[in-house]
């Protein structure tokens, strides 16, 4: 956006700037104006006067609803200036204090109330004056001031329409996608709306980036109108498409309950609720049991927990859990079966052969445990790597898996890993492997030729 002085082709000087010919010198682009407007004498200070300038306006692109405002005028309080629109080839005053005819001026000290000077073609030129209003007794007036626009082409415009992300069912989380946008808007504004037909009738439902919908929703269609902001103004609003309609989703099951506890006579049972979608509310409970692992049959509890009885001994138990979202019920997920159910506890897991541990003797070397052999059935195992550090067999920190990597600062030493069975009834003792030697790389090397490993 570019402005010129008028005055005649080769007129350099601002004061002659009073229409005319528009001249070849530019007297800004769109920033300061410097200096339109010479120093008062005493005698226009003392007594007041107006004064006018004619500048040329010369947009370097089409533009649409262009408009000035003043960005910053002479800091006394006792001038103001004035904007107002000529035409492509304004005639020249007779003076700098005589009014050009036809032209209105407007007070434009914001976007908001820019003077407005409709739509431009490329290269072509309007004729802008500037009125400079000095109140009697002002005091030294300031030659420059500074102009800018805004227009159609500043605010953001809308390029690929807005877009909703995220499923058409009640209890839903919906996300609005801003689509694409001219002119690098700074943020957006947000109003989710809903209409029973889709067509017209649209009511507002919230204003942030996502909506949660509800039953409240379901039936009705959605879309959201997307309102950017950047520092030229407002844009126009753009829609998304409409969405919908809503529907009542039934909840289902993404991940199965899980039974706790152990499987013995005087022991409680309970179960999680597992992972659903559809956003159930609440759970419903069935607990069933089989002496065959076929024929299931219902214990008639119906809570998240089943205390353990004589009847139950002999026994595999699952359990059935069903989401339910006011009155819709998803299908139920069942549970894994549990181990059959002891009259009484077993004794703890008794270790009757060592484990054993394979794997390289140097750094950065694998170290694999088995479990050994235990008795009473134990259902899992812990480990715990050790090295003999100062006479003492010492925990390695983290090294609780039945896999050890030899780490440089844990070689030349001696490893071992102690193993526990685990069942229903707690841990055994924690058996000890046979103790390895442990060398450097390089170390190892000279010792298996000297035949001393």
């Amino acid at each position: 956006m570019n402005l010129y002085l008028s005055g005649g082709a080769t007129n350099a000087d601002p004061e002659l700037s009073l229409g005319g010919p528009m001249s070849t010198v530019p007297a800004s682009v769109v920033g300061i104006v410097s200096p339109l407007f010479g120093s008062l004498n005493d005698a226009e200070r003392a007594s007041g006067t107006t004064i006018y300038r004619c500048v040329y306006v010369v947009p370097t692109v089409a533009v649409s609803g262009l408009k000035f405002y003043v960005l910053s005028d002479t800091p006394l309080a006792t001038t103001e200036i004035f904007l107002g629109w000529g035409s492509a080839d304004e005639p020249v005053i007779a003076s700098e204090t005589t009014a050009p005819n036809g032209v209105s001026f407007e007070s434009a000290r914001t976007p908001a109330t820019a003077s407005s000077s409709g739509n431009f073609a490329a290269g072509q030129r309007r004729a802008m004056w500037i009125k400079l209003v000095v109140q009697p007794g002002s005091a030294k007036v300031t030659e420059q001031f500074g102009l800018s626009y805004v227009s159609d082409e500043n605010v953001p415009i809308s390029l690929t329409a807005p877009t909703i992300s995220g499923s058409m069912e009640d209890g839903s989380t919906l996300t609005a996608l801003t689509g694409t946008w001219l002119n690098q808007p700074t943020g957006f504004n947000y109003e989710w709306q809903e209409s029973a037909s889709g067509l017209s009738s649209w009511t507002n439902l919230g204003t942030e980036s996502t909506f949660i919908t509800s039953t409240a929703q379901v039936g009705k269609y959605i879309r959201v109108r997307i309102i950017p902001v950047n520092l030229h103004g407002v844009g126009e609003p753009a829609f998304s498409p409409v969405y919908g309609p809503v529907v009542t989703s039934d909840p289902v099951n993404m991940v199965l309950p899980v039974i706790n506890g152990s499987p013995i006579k005087g022991q409680v049972l309970t179960v999680t609720e597992g992972v659903w979608s559809g956003n159930p509310t609440t759970f419903l409970y069935s607990w069933s049991m089989s002496a065959n692992s076929v024929d299931w049959a219902p214990t008639g509890d119906t809570t998240s927990s089943l205390p353990l009885t004589l009847a139950h001994v002999g026994s595999q138990i699952r359990a059935s859990v069903t989401g339910q979202r006011d009155t819709v019920s998803g299908a139920a997920a069942i549970t894994l079966p549990t181990a059959i159910v002891a009259d009484t506890a077993p004794p703890v897991p008794v270790n009757t052969a060592l484990p054993t541990v394979s794997g390289g003797i140097g750094a950065d070397f694998l170290l694999t445990s088995t479990t050994g052999t235990w008795a009473n059935s134990p259902t899992s195992y812990t480990y715990q790597w050790q090295s003999f550090v100062g006479g003492i067999w010492t925990n390695i920190s983290g090294a609780t898996a039945s896999t050890y990597v030899v780490e440089d600062d844990q070689t030349n030493t001696q490893k071992r890993v102690l193993v526990a069975g685990v069942n229903g009834s707690g841990s055994g003792v924690a058996t000890a492997s046979a103790a390895l030697n442990f060398f450097t790389i390089t170390n190892y090397g000279a010792l298996v030729a000297l035949g001393m490993i």
